[in-house]
């Protein structure tokens, strides 16, 4: 008689989203100091928000940007 192993879809889905709506970290590609561009308004936001984790932004142009490097 063969066994199977049955893996719930719904553990794995939750623990996917779950990473994605809190995630141990968060990066910004293109956050400029440039007022008005995307990753900036992004980053505003981001630094603003109740999230406290880790944030990083990367840009091949590497400025201060809301007291951030």
């Amino acid at each position: 008689m063969a066994s199977s192993v049955v893996v719930s879809s719904s553990s794995r889905s939750r623990s996917a989203l779950e990473s994605f709506f809190t995630p141990a970290s968060v990066a910004v590609i293109g956050a400029t100091e440039r007022e008005g561009s995307v990753g900036r308004t992004i980053f505003e936001n981001l630094v603003h928000s109740s999230y406290h984790g880790p944030a990083a932004r990367l840009n091949a142009m590497p400025s201060e940007l809301l007291g951030t490097m």
